[in-house]
């Protein structure tokens, strides 16, 4: 998959954020759906940004 596909920079945005602590312990994520508006990407490719399940040792 090549690394300038839009869902990869949505990730890794969203990962920034997360490291950033811009929403705190216990706060959920953005759904797929506002991923999907706030990037101009279709929801398919926003919900492809965020893996069900995603661990929190995979934002490191």
């Amino acid at each position: 998959m090549p690394r300038d596909a839009p869902y990869l920079a949505v990730a890794d945005a969203l990962r920034a954020r997360v490291v950033a602590w811009e929403w705190g312990t216990g706060e959920r994520l953005p759904s797929r759906v506002w991923l999907a508006e706030e990037n101009l990407l279709s929801p398919l490719r926003a919900m492809r940004a965020v893996p069900s399940g995603t661990a929190p040792e995979s934002v490191r």
